[in-house]
């Protein structure tokens, strides 16, 4: 996994959508389509995410057919466990990726290649399932990444 920062631009405009969403009282949702704000445009988008427990019989560990790694009863966003986000420290990032002064939000950010938004709808309905009726039929890897916030503190107005 490579971690890389966002430009300026985009930056601004997932701040602003972060902002909308906890004013909206929002947990989850599309925040940017990043093809909007960048040049050539990126074929992806930005969302918040919210855990939900995978609950397809099909994903416990000794059912031999697990799409996810066997994480029945775990809780998920996008597919991946949301220790992903929760169990991040900062000496797992590159060194310089989180300035000392900064923090990470506490909120689920994850990246989704545009063309596979329905994907990972079908993915994450599939993980849902218990019933484990309705058998996962993707054509092909689900393109997605984990994001980021990381916050940094203004500083002090000049007098």
């Amino acid at each position: 996994s490579q971690w890389f920062e966002y430009d300026e631009n985009v930056s601004f405009h997932l701040t602003r959508a972060h902002e909308e969403m906890l004013a909206d009282n929002l947990k989850e949702g599309l925040m940017v389509d990043l093809s909007a704000f960048t040049n050539p445009p990126a074929p992806y988008q930005v969302w918040r995410g919210a855990p939900f427990t995978i609950t397809n019989p099909r994903e416990r560990p000794t059912s031999g057919i697990a799409v996810c790694g066997g994480r029945y009863g775990k809780q998920s966003v996008a597919g991946f466990d949301v220790d992903l986000w929760r169990g991040l420290s900062e000496s797992e990032l590159p060194q310089g990726v989180i300035p000392s002064v900064a923090s990470v939000s506490a909120h689920i950010f994850y990246q989704v290649r545009c063309t596979h938004v329905k994907l990972l709808s079908d993915l994450t309905s599939y993980l849902q399932d218990s019933s484990g009726n309705s058998p996962l039929q993707l054509p092909k890897q689900v393109a997605r990444r984990a994001v980021l916030m990381i916050y940094q503190p203004m500083g002090d107005a000049a007098p």
